[in-house]
């Protein structure tokens, strides 16, 4: 196995990942936007290339309104964007979208009119950063101030869907003061550091290091959903763009000849491994869409609909752009191109605008072939990773469809995908070919006798996930593998309301004995999971087992736990002696029974093992808590465990496990208490 990267580790964490997702529903959910806004760029092409005028009754348009239509829509897509990305990451924090959105245009519209006191404010053209922090720094401030500054108003039922809304005026009021005071601090911090940083370091750099950094620096503006060529000409200027790179050939027009073929990212090549490598219909969908965009440069909704924060997409579209410098520079040292004087415009299509350049040269439409070839096979890969994850993604959905749970990841939809294909980069496959497997039909629950060894009458049975394949009844060899991917809660609901529908398949005059269920440690840190495991088996004969490392889960799984012991059930640690237990825990909570670790049972006729089961068994009736055996497999054991005065047993040596009528068949013919 790979060892976890930084970045890897942080979007494990479920904030960051949270804020991640939202940024990622947000700008998918503003592509159409930006569809718009490329046919506008391309009808004012088309209309300037054609000297084309159009009129019908009142409607007049001409390549100078597409222009002013154009500019306009680029200008306010920063609106656009605030909106959205308040209101998805509003949604996924859970507080007001509402309120988050008109708080996130607010302080925006203020970050934008204290730059310049002396005008009128004006948009960014594009994504500016301010487009990208304002909403997630006054989002997350408003979700941590709302809770001490709400307030109820006295209104009539009938009006609350209306008073409500203005339970938060006072954290709203104060949630922009701290938001804008805090964004104006820092990006006037951060501003003054760059433009020293770059004042310092820029006269000391060849001139290949300028160009460099500026296409790095925008593909990684671009690659966070910024408009990385406008905010990088604000940064460092326009004036590298008209340096020579060869006679007649601008460094502007280096770019668009050979870095960036199609657009930011090579969008020409991303475009070609979607079509020829994807399997996903939504992917092929939108790449024919993008297509006559990006054959006349324009690649903003394939930038946006497929790369913006797409983990995938990062290495490739960063640095393919410089490894084309490199390949570039290269070819120009080597190869003696004459370039003419034409002008050419941005939305000039890839190759023809190397053919007016070199004024028909097949050698650079080769070179510039070669390149986006090149481009298209490294593509190729990371599209096929990206693929894997989608396909997992929707095996994923599927699974919780399949087995009725769409509630338990209603808030983590996404994120839990997001978590998990972080993590399982090598067995992403084998995953999504489980997940596609898993049915409802597939999964059993057969369930293990423990019998009572000193006293009649206290049988249970611990219910135990089974698998069928092929006719045959498996262990469920997956569950590591489900684990972790953060889909334990997911296992754990479903064998709740099994166990639940199984005693409901009882006749009436039946007393099941209790079941025993085990809980994840992961389900102990998901609140709504536990909400539906109590409603689910309210008032049921149930108890539930939990392993030591549960109590590493902190205060989330502690309130758990006592919800569920406030619920009437008992509580069980399981594998006890084989995890991370502690005296204290010992001593601060309270347990209905401890289950010893098979790794010791197998220990007991040997006599020290035997000696540290008759002291964990002291402590235990001491504390007047019940102490189970698993895995006891020999009479000998069983003979040890009887004269040490255990409370029951489980084990092959009593029975495997069964399925429901068969369990409780074996109990009824095993009443007594098995030490005799």
């Amino acid at each position: 196995m790979l060892r976890k990267a930084g970045m890897g580790r942080l979007l494990e964490r479920e904030q960051v990942a949270l804020l991640v997702v939202a940024l990622q529903e947000a700008f998918t959910a503003i592509v159409p936007f930006f569809l718009l806004t490329s046919v506008i760029a391309l009808l004012r092409f088309v209309f300037g290339y054609f000297h084309l005028e159009f009129e019908l009754g009142p409607i007049f348009l001409n390549k100078y309104q597409l222009w002013q239509l154009q500019e306009s829509f680029y200008r306010f897509s920063s609106f656009v964007a605030v909106s959205s990305i308040a209101y998805f990451y509003a949604r996924r924090i859970e507080t007001s979208p509402v309120a988050a959105t008109m708080l996130a245009i607010a302080v925006f519209i203020s970050c934008l009119e204290m730059r310049d006191r002396h005008q009128l404010i004006e948009l960014p053209y594009g994504f500016a950063p301010i487009t990208l922090i304002a909403p997630i720094v006054s989002t997350y401030l408003f979700k941590r101030i709302a809770p001490y500054l709400s307030f109820s108003l006295p209104e009539p039922a009938a009006k609350r869907h209306m008073y409500r809304h203005l339970e938060s005026l006072f954290a709203f009021l104060v949630t922009y003061t701290v938001a804008l005071l805090l964004l104006k601090l820092v990006t006037a911090g951060v501003s003054r550091s760059l433009s020293g940083v770059f004042a310092g370091v820029a006269d000391r750099l060849p001139l290949f290091f300028h160009f460099a950094a500026r296409d790095l620096l925008a593909q990684l503006f671009w690659f966070v959903g910024v408009h990385g060529d406008r905010v990088v000409n604000g940064i460092l200027g326009r004036e590298i763009l008209n340096l020579q790179v060869a006679p007649h050939l601008t460094f502007a027009e280096f770019n668009r000849l050979f870095v960036v073929i199609g657009g930011a990212g090579v969008g020409l090549a991303l475009l070609f491994a979607l079509l020829l490598v994807s399997q996903n219909r939504s992917l092929r969908v939108l790449s024919w869409i993008s297509a006559p965009f990006v054959l006349f440069n324009i690649n903003t909704l394939l930038i946006y609909a497929v790369v913006v924060f797409n983990r995938f997409m990062f290495l490739p579209f960063v640095f393919l752009p410089l490894l084309n410098m490199v390949l570039a520079l290269l070819f120009l040292r080597a190869v003696p191109v004459r370039f003419s004087e034409a002008y050419l415009v941005w939305n000039t299509p890839p190759f023809l605008d190397g053919y007016l350049k070199a004024g028909g040269d097949w050698r650079l439409m080769a070179f510039q072939a070669f390149l986006v070839a090149l481009d298209t096979a490294i593509y190729g890969y990371f599209v096929k990773r990206y693929g894997e994850a989608l396909s997992f993604q929707i095996q994923l959905r599927r699974l919780s469809e399949n087995l009725r749970l769409s509630e338990v990841l209603e808030r983590r939809e996404g994120v839990q995908a997001f978590v998990a294909y972080t993590k399982l980069i090598e067995a992403q496959a084998k995953l999504a070919g489980l997940l596609k497997e898993l049915r409802e039909e597939n999964l059993e629950l057969h369930y293990q006798p423990i019998v009572p060894l000193q006293n009649a009458g206290t049988a249970s049975l611990e219910a135990l996930l089974r698998y069928r394949r092929q006719g045959k009844v498996r262990g469920p060899d997956f569950l590591p593998l489900l684990e972790e991917a953060g889909l334990a809660a997911v296992i754990d609901v479903w064998v709740a309301k099994r166990v639940r529908e199984d005693l409901q398949r009882l006749g009436p005059g039946e007393k099941p004995p209790r079941i025993s269920i085990n809980l994840h440690p992961d389900t102990l840190l998901n609140d709504r999971a536990v909400d539906v495991i109590l409603r689910t088996l309210r008032g049921a004969n149930v108890g539930f087992e939990i392993v030591e490392r549960s109590y590493l889960g902190g205060a989330v799984a502690l309130r758990n736990l006592r919800r569920l012991r406030e619920a009437g059930f008992p509580l069980a640690i399981d594998d006890f002696g084989a995890g991370y237990f502690s005296l204290d825990t010992l001593v601060e909570h309270a347990f209905d029974e401890f289950k010893l670790d098979r790794s010791l049972v197998a220990r007991s006729t040997d006599p020290r093992g035997r000696r540290v089961i008759e002291n964990v068994a002291r402590v235990c009736h001491g504390l007047a808590t019940r102490l189970v055996a698993e895995g006891v497999e020999t009479g000998e054991q069983l003979a040890v465990l009887c004269a040490i005065g255990l409370d029951a047993a489980q084990g092959f040596y009593f029975a495997p496990a069964l399925p429901l009528e068969e369990a409780l068949a074996y109990l009824n013919e095993h009443a007594s208490p098995a030490c005799r």
